[in-house]
């Protein structure tokens, strides 16, 4: 098989360097508990859960009461 890294034709990599450091509300939060401080997020948020409900993604259900819900952590 010829790929680019064999034919090295890979295209060069551009960076772009800001002049102004990043704040806090310009990096995108990695978990829940980064988010919840910044009203934008939360926003950002509730608006993606509302839209769930809205299109009925999933419906709630009991559980099998033979099986364990939480197979891994």
């Amino acid at each position: 098989m010829i790929t680019r890294t064999k034919t090295n034709s890979l295209k060069p990599k551009a960076f772009q360097v800001s002049k102004y450091p990043l704040s806090l509300e310009m990096i995108e939060p990695t978990s829940y508990s980064q988010a919840k401080g910044n009203l934008a997020w939360e926003k950002a948020m509730q608006d993606e859960y509302l839209a769930l409900v809205r299109n009925g993604t999933w419906t709630l259900v009991a559980p099998p009461h033979n099986h364990n819900v939480i197979n891994c952590k």
